[in-house]
């Protein structure tokens, strides 16, 4: 064999084995970049749900260009919520949020990553956390009044995720799952109690749903509130939700301020509630006291 056809020899079997390494390096080091985006996928998720050990992430690949991250939040191996991440350029830098979505699919935490914005940051950051309490799946126009660029791109990321999260194939679920599990039964339903108790819901060996209806004052106006009131077998609180719906007092920061205050009564024995209101704020104190005055209505019905 000459010279030149051992020299081509060689240099042929040398690509074929830098080929092979590449390909081999490839397979072995691609699983180690994929655990790692996803730990640090699940430690974002835990900024928003602090019980996340794992999530489930979807492709993003039919969503809206902005869209880095869509993913389902769990704990052992249950379903507690979604987040999704955006990112947007304009003309004065970009930005990046985290949304946090309940299984109800309201958004229970805005977080912006960066704030690459030379202006208007404060504001942007507070109409930010307007959004928190707002159902995600109404948000494909969301429009905050914007003043600003950074905000118009904040919104315009927010109409972003409510797109890709609509995308999402979800199973349908049970309206009190979060609390009883998936399994639940409704033993019994019990229509107009009183003037304002207009169900009673009793779940098999778990608990109690009582859905309440009263209108109130609130700035110069009335209005009515849909309180729904979930509690375990001993009346403890699991839950209050105002569905957005039926909430006919202000919207916005306020409805969000008002969330905030109702999170705030989980865990309490509804037996042990007390009797006077306290607390009250200077925007949203007719708000907040009307929902305490429902849930002590089903608390006088209980101990009749």
């Amino acid at each position: 064999m000459s010279i030149q056809k051992k020299s081509l020899l060689t240099l042929t079997i040398v690509f074929i084995i830098s080929v092979a390494l590449v390909v081999i390096s490839g397979v072995l080091l691609t699983p180690l970049i994929d655990q790692k985006e996803k730990e640090a996928i699940i430690l974002e998720a835990q900024s928003v749900f602090n019980q996340a050990d794992d999530v489930f992430l979807y492709k993003t690949n039919k969503d809206p260009q902005s869209i880095e991250v869509k993913a389902s939040v769990l704990k052992e191996k249950t379903q507690i919520g979604f987040i999704i991440k955006a990112k947007k350029d304009n003309e004065f830098g970009h930005i990046e949020v985290l949304v946090g979505i309940k299984p109800d699919d309201k958004i229970s935490e805005v977080k912006i990553i960066t704030l690459n914005q030379s202006m208007y940051q404060e504001e942007t950051k507070k109409a930010a956390s307007e959004y928190k309490g707002l159902d995600i799946t109404k948000l494909t126009d969301a429009n905050s009044g914007a003043t600003s660029v950074s905000i118009q791109t904040l919104d315009d990321l927010i109409k972003d995720m409510s797109q890709a999260y609509l995308n999402i194939e979800k199973e349908p679920t049970k309206p009190y799952e979060t609390w009883f599990g998936s399994d639940y039964q409704i033993e019994s339903q019990s229509e107009n109690i009183t003037q304002n108790i207009i169900l009673k819901e009793v779940i098999k060996n778990q608990g109690f749903v009582y859905t309440i209806e009263k209108s109130g004052y609130y700035h110069n106006a009335e209005g009515q509130i849909r309180v729904v009131l979930i509690l375990d077998v001993n009346y403890k609180i699991l839950g209050v939700l105002l569905p957005e719906e039926h909430y006919g007092h202000s919207k916005g920061s306020f409805y969000t301020s008002v969330l905030e205050y109702v999170e705030t009564l989980i865990n309490q024995d509804l037996m042990s509630f007390p009797d006077e209101f306290s607390g009250a704020s200077e925007n949203t104190g007719n708000s907040r006291r009307l929902i305490f005055d429902m849930i002590n209505l089903v608390k006088e019905e209980i101990l009749k």
